[in-house]
């Protein structure tokens, strides 16, 4: 009950802007990342947060060394936050669209890749109201031919390599240009039971024993042709898990919740919504010794300035 009465009396003074912050907090789950992405001090950061934190009267993350977690008070919120970040982009995008000079410019995300780009792109929208950006959300591939095709100006996709070697293929494949955005920390992800979620960290020759769940090989081409065989998982142990909703990781940590197996991830693949408090749904912990992989940007050369503005906001530097 105290939670409901918090929620429904959020004070008129909250304003998006914290929402915003507190959506990069939880799904980076680390302030120093949100804080980069949203291009703030961290300091200012966690005021907003704490000030969010006071309005609703409830703590929302709990903040330790190592990351950031979602309370049961924060978890219910993340949910309402994106949707009213969701319906107020929509607002601003019809009212930007309904003025002429307004350029637009279509991106294809992969999954996951959203948590990343995501601030960047808030960012963007709020330096530049002359761009209004449109992103979507589909697998590797589909992003790719997306521009190729022209049907998306831009598109963020996963390598599993360790130096981009399927991005400049397809690159290369589809004349297309490439640049690396990021590279982001693979994480074991395993239900609380598992022997393995008691260490600070999993070794990697230890998920040879395990069963390792993973979403359809097109949805995830980067994990099964870079991940899997930098770890040198053995096929008998890799297990396909069916996703009827196309979203990739989501069946997977499903399925390592109920204790069918264990995942590898790039982190902001793990949903925060899974990591809640003192009962979390799964544990995610770093490798030993770590692995990443690249989060890359493809697009068609030659850039129009609306692209261009786009492009910069996005790649680091």
């Amino acid at each position: 009950m105290g939670m409901r009465r918090s929620l429904t009396g959020i004070r008129a003074r909250m304003e998006l802007r914290q929402l915003a912050y507190f959506v990069a907090v939880a799904e980076a789950r680390h302030f120093g990342r949100a804080a980069r992405g949203l291009r703030i001090a961290p300091p200012s950061l966690s005021q907003q947060i704490r000030v969010l934190e006071r309005d609703l009267g409830v703590v929302l993350l709990h903040r330790d060394a190592r990351d950031v977690r979602l309370t049961p008070a924060g978890a219910a919120l993340l949910s309402h936050a994106r949707a009213l970040l969701a319906r107020a982009e929509a607002a601003r995008c019809d009212v930007r669209s309904a003025q002429p000079g307004v350029a637009r410019i279509g991106l294809r995300v992969a999954p996951g890749a959203q948590a990343v780009v995501g601030p960047a792109l808030c960012a963007l929208a709020a330096m530049d109201p002359e761009v209004m950006v449109s992103v979507a959300v589909c697998p590797d591939a589909d992003a790719a031919h997306a521009v190729r095709q022209g049907r998306a100006a831009a598109a963020v996709v996963w390598d599993g390599g360790a130096a981009g070697s399927r991005t400049a293929a397809v690159a290369v494949a589809d004349g297309l240009a490439y640049a690396e955005l990021a590279r982001v920390p693979v994480t074991a992800v395993l239900s609380p039971g598992h022997p393995l979620a008691a260490g600070s960290h999993v070794s990697a020759p230890a998920l040879g024993d395990a069963v390792v769940l993973l979403p359809e090989r097109d949805l995830a081409p980067a994990l099964w042709d870079g991940v899997v065989a930098r770890l040198g998982l053995p096929n008998d142990l890799l297990c396909t898990i069916a996703d009827p909703a196309g979203d990739g990781a989501g069946a997977v940590l499903r399925g390592v919740a109920t204790g069918r197996g264990v995942a590898v991830l790039p982190e902001p693949m793990v949903a925060p919504e899974l990591l809640v408090g003192d009962g979390p749904a799964v544990v995610a912990l770093p490798l030993d010794p770590p692995l990443d992989v690249g989060l890359h940007l493809l697009w068609r050369d030659p850039v129009q300035p609306a692209l261009r503005r786009v492009l910069e906001a996005l790649r680091p530097g």
